[in-house]
């Protein structure tokens, strides 16, 4: 009996190892058509789309190709520096280093650029924002410039912000 239990456990790893099955890794570099190799960030959306914050620009991958975002224009993102990305309902919530929100809807392949608030206790310094992040709830809290920290609504479009200490 002894002897049969052991035979069962060494063969255990092999039946485990068959059943795994090793991951697909691609290397996306700018030969491919990634404006930068700097990457800052990057998300998913509904469709199951790649976004890459980079450096220079932002990327969409679809699993062949690359799609660049860059500055200059209506429409367009206000910096080519990439610094946050939150994908939340269906929209993509970016930080540059210009001082906007921009929301991505990957289905319409729109943006729109909402200039965050500047209160008097922080006007000085860079006030682009720092991070995103979407609570239990699924408020927008936004942190940015050296001492702010900001809850957007985006049905309103409007900023509720208070200072760090």
């Amino acid at each position: 009996m002894r002897r049969s239990i052991t035979i069962l456990l060494a063969g255990l790893p092999f039946l485990l190892s068959a059943q795994l099955v090793a991951p697909q890794l691609k290397t996306i570099t700018m030969r491919d058509g990634l404006s930068s190799d700097h990457i800052q960030c990057m998300a998913v959306d509904q469709r199951g789309y790649l976004w890459i914050g980079t450096s220079d620009g932002l990327n969409r991958y679809d699993g062949r190709r690359v799609k660049v975002y860059r500055t200059g224009g209506r429409g367009s993102i206000p910096s080519d520096l990439i610094l946050w990305m939150t994908a939340h309902d269906g929209l993509i919530y970016l930080g540059t280093s210009a001082p906007y929100l921009t929301i991505l809807d990957p289905l319409a392949d729109t943006l729109i650029n909402i200039p965050i608030p500047v209160p008097d206790y922080s006007q000085h310094g860079e006030q682009r924002v720092n991070r995103i992040h979407v609570d239990r709830k699924g408020r927008i809290w936004l942190a940015h410039g050296a001492r702010c920290l900001s809850r957007f609504d985006p049905d309103a479009r409007t900023f509720t912000t208070t200072e760090i200490a």
